[in-house]
């Protein structure tokens, strides 16, 4: 469905398609909208603190990013002289963000959580492999 905004109002009201009232119920709420016939039109980026604007790649991410998501031990994980496929598989680990067993089997594709190292079945195999595989502690020493 190709169609502009123009054409979706008419006389100052919005006009949805009919089959739109069923699939998207909250559409009556939207207010009517105001249009300008005798202004430009142009994009405007507003940002987050009510300021409009010219989009910007760096704007929109500080927008959409929470400030008190940066973390102070970055630098445990990223330094000069790591190995950046270990930091990332790392990072994602703390994030959890790993395609672990436990999320392959909420999908449906593994059914039995195993540790990959000491092969024991267990609850969270992302935890048992770092903090408690009898493997890792073996191997570690």
């Amino acid at each position: 469905m190709s169609i502009t905004v123009g054409e979706m109002i008419d006389n100052g009201r919005w006009k949805w398609p009919l089959e739109w009232y069923d699939k998207f119920p909250l559409i009556t709420s939207i207010e009517d909208p105001f249009v300008n016939d005798n202004a430009i039109d142009k994009v405007v980026w507003v940002s987050n603190n009510g300021e409009e604007g010219d989009f910007s790649v760096k704007g929109a991410t500080t927008d959409l990013c929470n400030n008190n998501s940066k973390v102070h031990w970055w630098k445990l994980v990223w330094f000069s002289q790591c190995i950046p496929k270990h930091s990332f598989i790392l990072w994602l680990a703390i994030q959890d963000r790993l395609s672990t067993q436990e999320k392959l089997m909420k999908w449906g594709i593994y059914t039995v959580n195993r540790c990959p190292l000491c092969l024991s079945e267990v609850k969270n195999p992302r935890i048992n492999l770092f903090l408690a595989c009898g493997r890792i502690g073996v191997t570690s020493r």
